[in-house]
């Protein structure tokens, strides 16, 4: 599989802003003609309809993250696209929940897997997948971030938005996993909080940046530092909910108090099987990161998979990841690992997007 596009953002957020679009514009309006059709025809939504909730949306990004909204301005300016839609293109699950029924969420039950483990060295590793509709794949970028007054950050994202998972030059790993709640709110997406939560220096203080944002839909954090801290998070859209960051998690809530909100109960037993899966693997031992990505490549172990070999656009493993908050190091697989070379991205010193297999 080829690699995915890379991108250097520097300067202030506007600066950033504008060379994201710039670059990135042919990836940033397929996406959207491509999220735009899958949110209708999950919720039945109007193209008005579905406009309004991003409008909202976005009026909550410019009154609670400014800084972000105006970076996000300067990306649709230079990729020539409205700005709602490109708040539609990367907080595409918040918007789809936004539309849906007042009674669960519509979003579909794709299954990342995620949980911090040890490497060969005894130091935290933040290991993952990022699993979703198959037309992300060709979403997918990298991104190394040098805005002034930030930390540098060094992370996989979809094309128009900073981050989605990565690690700091400070030593915070981070990545995240959507769930379904029962409601939903007026708050942000979690695409646009996360160039907030990043600039924490520890797991501690991400988490608590985390949960004193408004969200609109319900989401799991996990933070991993340098001091071997892992801390999950998951978020309602109004209350928190701590949970272990060395529990594995998929796209469900874990805490007693959380799953009282669950808003796709249906799949929740399905999960489990994957989660424990996932727990089985990373527990017992450090890990070497060939082994890493050997156990993401687990598949119909029990009935339960890592990895997915979805095709065309049925959901699939789109990235799989580790993360070191001790090497300030990222490495990734562009689709699932058990195919792709395993690419490396430092948070300091020169780029390096050379194979490490």
């Amino acid at each position: 599989m080829a690699l995915p596009p890379h991108i250097v953002l520097q300067g202030s957020p506007r600066e950033a802003g504008w060379a994201h679009g710039e670059v990135l514009r042919k990836q940033i309006h397929a996406l959207f003609d491509v999220r735009m059709g899958l949110v209708r025809e999950l919720t039945q939504a109007s193209p008005d309809e579905v406009q309004n909730e991003c409008e909202d949306i976005l009026s909550q990004i410019r009154e609670l993250l400014p800084e972000v909204a105006e970076e996000v301005a300067a990306t649709s300016q230079a990729a020539s696209i409205d700005t709602w839609k490109l708040v539609l293109s990367g907080g595409f699950s918040d918007v789809l929940d936004r539309c849906s029924s007042p009674d669960g969420s519509n979003t579909p039950a794709q299954e990342c897997s995620l949980i911090v483990t040890a490497d060969d060295e005894g130091q935290p590793l933040l290991v993952g997948t990022w699993d979703t509709h198959g037309s992300a794949q060709d979403s997918l970028v990298s991104v190394k971030r040098q805005i002034a007054g930030c930390p540098t950050v060094v992370s996989l994202s979809t094309a128009g938005w900073p981050m989605q998972q990565g690690v700091t030059e400070y030593g915070l790993a981070f990545a995240i996993a959507n769930m379904g709640a029962s409601r939903n709110y007026r708050g942000v997406t979690y695409i646009s909080a996360l160039p907030r939560i990043v600039t924490s220096r520890t797991a501690e203080t991400a988490r608590l940046t985390a949960s004193e944002l408004c969200h609109c839909s319900a989401r799991y954090y996990l933070f991993a530092d340098q001091c071997g801290h892992a801390l999950g998070l998951e978020h309602e859209g109004h209350d928190t909910f701590n949970v272990s960051g060395f529990d594995a998690h998929t796209n469900h809530f874990v805490s007693n108090e959380g799953a009282k909100h669950e808003g796709r109960s249906y799949v929740v037993e399905e999960s489990r099987g994957r989660r424990e899966l996932m727990q089985s693997l990373f527990d017992g031992g450090n890990k070497s990161l060939q082994e890493v990505f050997a156990l993401l490549s687990t598949t119909n172990r029990g009935g339960n998979s890592i990895m997915k070999l979805g095709e065309g656009s049925v959901d699939r493993t789109c990235a799989a990841f580790a993360i070191s908050p001790t090497r300030r190091t990222l490495w990734f697989t562009p689709g699932p690992p058990k195919d792709n070379q395993v690419q490396e991205l430092s948070a300091y010193g020169p780029e390096n997007m050379e194979g490490s297999r």
